[in-house]
């Protein structure tokens, strides 16, 4: 099965996870939404994922899944967000995703989160500052969890 792992990412984290995915589904081919827009109908699979911000995804990846929903809905689907607050995952991604596309796809996950404030930019970096002061130490607790990226591979054919 060929399959399409799509992302947008602000500051790495979310190709980071993109990337594992990659590593971990054989004939995989990761593109970042800010370089390519791919066209869906080459793909028997897509998994589609990305940074939450101010409680948002890309706009650009939610142009792609407006734009191409139809064709999106005749695949084996994935989803998955990063952000650095696990508890309020589901919602993000019902605030930013159809209906129809939530319900379609085989898995929805959160795969947490990075402060990576060395990466951010702008306005962003500035929020990030805010927020560490304001956390403390908390942030420490923020992570990317790779083993829950292994176990959504593993249901997309991955190792």
């Amino acid at each position: 099965m060929k399959t399409l792992i799509l992302y947008a990412s602000a500051t790495g984290t979310s190709e980071k996870c993109a990337l594992k995915l990659s590593e971990l589904i054989p004939g995989s081919e990761t593109v970042d939404i800010h370089k390519s827009i791919p066209d869906p109908n080459g793909y028997d699979r897509i998994i589609i994922g990305g940074s939450i911000r101010a409680g948002k995804i890309s706009k650009k990846l939610a142009e792609y899944v407006d734009n191409t929903l139809p064709v999106l809905l005749t695949k084996e689907l994935g989803v998955f967000v990063c952000c650095g607050d696990e508890s309020k995952a589901n919602g993000y991604m019902v605030e930013n995703f159809p209906g129809e596309l939530i319900m379609k796809a085989k898995k929805c996950a959160c795969f947490g989160g990075e402060y990576n404030i060395k990466n951010a930019h702008g306005i962003d970096k500035l929020i990030l500052r805010l927020i560490k002061k304001a956390a403390g130490s908390g942030l420490d607790k923020i992570h990317i969890d790779y083993d829950r990226v292994t176990e959504f591979a593993k249901l997309f054919g991955g190792e």
